[in-house]
């Protein structure tokens, strides 16, 4: 018996499985949606890595990686979350459901960030159609980790002082599939 009906309150036993196939169907659905429904990917804001650095280290933004763990081995972004990955959110939506409704609760305006930037554009607008976040609470870092790899370069004074921060050692030059590699170009 479910919680509530062996509490004398009457109520069906809830399954799990349903809820969670009820949320993939609500994504797939969000998905197929026509043009104009919802919110436009392209609406959602970005930050320079110049701008999202001055956040980090000030700690008024809030840093969600939405790669996925093989993608980010080796190639971590300083002070981002990793709790809900585009895939997480696009696979077990009512799973991740907990960890975004805490990104949501959070005051800070929350940052994506991806490989190019570019998925972070769906996954902005999955919350805010989704799981109720606000447009204007949700950006992207523009370029993604190619820009900020870019960034780090250009200002390693503040790229070690934020890795340092967070436990990161030093930027690795010539990673294999980093900016410009074969793999991420293709």
């Amino acid at each position: 018996q479910g919680a509530g009906a062996a509490a004398g309150g009457g109520s069906a036993e809830v399954d799990i499985e349903d809820l969670r196939e009820a949320a993939r169907e609500r994504i797939m659905q969000w998905e197929m949606r026509s043009v104009g429904e919802g919110t436009d990917p392209n609406d959602i804001s970005t930050l320079t890595p110049q701008e999202l650095a001055e956040g980090i280290a000030s700690g008024t933004v809030f840093a969600v990686d939405v790669r996925e763990a093989e993608e980010r081995r080796g190639w971590q972004f300083p002070g981002a979350t990793t709790y809900a990955s585009f895939l997480d959110v696009k696979m077990r939506p009512f799973d991740i459901g907990t960890v975004l409704s805490r990104f949501r609760k959070d005051r800070r305006p929350l940052v994506a960030i991806s490989t190019s930037g570019e998925r972070c554009r769906l996954y902005g607008a999955m919350l805010i159609d989704i799981f109720d976040f606000q447009l204007d609470r949700v950006l992207r870092l523009e370029g993604g980790m190619r820009a900020w790899h870019r960034w780090e370069e250009g200002n390693p004074k503040m790229s070690r002082c934020l890795r340092d921060m967070f436990g990161l050692g030093p930027l690795s030059a010539g990673r294999e599939d980093g900016p410009g590699s074969p793999r991420l170009l293709a």
